[in-house]
């Protein structure tokens, strides 16, 4: 879906959405989804740059007082 999403767009937009692919959400957390989505993205999209967002485990931590954000 995403490979699809990035080819549709313009190829000038293109290279600016592959530099800015951030994953947030629980689901996106899974031990090595981050890797697997950047391989698979790297095939088709040699400069592709996948991040985690770790803006919900920042929340997390205000309210828990608890540093839960993957490194």
């Amino acid at each position: 879906m995403i490979t699809d999403s990035l080819r549709a767009c313009d190829p000038e937009l293109r290279q600016v959405l592959m530099g800015n692919v951030v994953l947030t959400g629980g689901g996106s957390q899974f031990s090595g989804f981050a890797d697997r989505l950047n391989n698979e993205l790297t095939r088709s999209f040699p400069h592709v740059r996948v991040t985690n967002s770790c803006l919900f485990y920042l929340a997390n931590d205000v309210i828990l007082g608890q540093d839960q954000c993957p490194r």
